[in-house]
């Protein structure tokens, strides 16, 4: 099996907003994991209440016999003062390097599955329309990349990397960008996010 990355998301309750280190159990857990990979966390930056971890797996499976671990029952207790809601959980299949986007000073996340009468080509294809749109922008990082949900066959996330939000907002304002999202959007519906995103402290490097 090749590597998979999960991506879960929660409302951060106020002890998080406070003091972010309450995720740092999570981090030492998890670096101990058989199949364990690599693991981000960060802050929605537009409602500022959103948790995101993503977390890199050897395989699927490898997470699945982790979540039937007394290590990971302790993890869930753990993290109750760090959030106030359910946790929603996919895994992606990436087709490049999701780490280097994730590693930027800010990650814009895109989500979303093609409209009717669309299909996953299409999807793909004004994706890297876009990829290939932003490169020579001010504050665009390349290795910008896309993956298929497991669970939602057809569904994708994209991972692009940026030195701030503003950078992405005046990339896409005029020209080529501009055109290019139209062209996703008029394919795509999609849900658009951005993260501040730090490596687990405890995760091996």
């Amino acid at each position: 099996m090749s590597p998979v990355v999960e991506f879960a998301s929660f409302p951060a309750s106020d002890a998080f907003l406070v003091d972010p280190s309450c995720i740092e159990p999570l981090c030492k857990a998890l670096s101990k994991a058989k199949g364990f990979l690599s693991a981000f966390h960060g802050l929605q930056v537009e409602d500022k209440r959103t948790i995101y971890l993503v977390i890199e797996w050897e395989s699927i499976d490898d997470h699945m016999k982790f979540a039937s671990t007394p290590a990971f029952a302790k993890i869930q207790e753990d993290m109750k003062p760090c959030m106030t809601g359910p946790i929603e959980m996919v895994h992606v299949n990436f087709i490049g390097d999701h780490t280097k986007p994730l590693s930027c000073p800010t990650t814009e996340l895109v989500m979303g599955r093609p409209r009717p009468g669309k299909t996953p080509e299409d999807f793909i294809s004004t994706i890297q329309g876009i990829f290939n749109a932003l490169v020579g922008e001010k504050g665009f990082h390349p290795h910008a990349t896309y993956g298929e949900v497991v669970e939602k066959p057809g569904t994708y996330y994209a991972t692009i990397g940026w030195d701030k939000v503003e950078d992405h907002k005046k990339a896409v304002s005029a020209g080529k960008g501009k055109e290019a999202v139209s062209k996703f959007t008029e394919a795509v519906d999609p849900t658009v996010v951005h993260v501040n995103f730090k490596e687990c402290k405890e995760c091996p490097s």
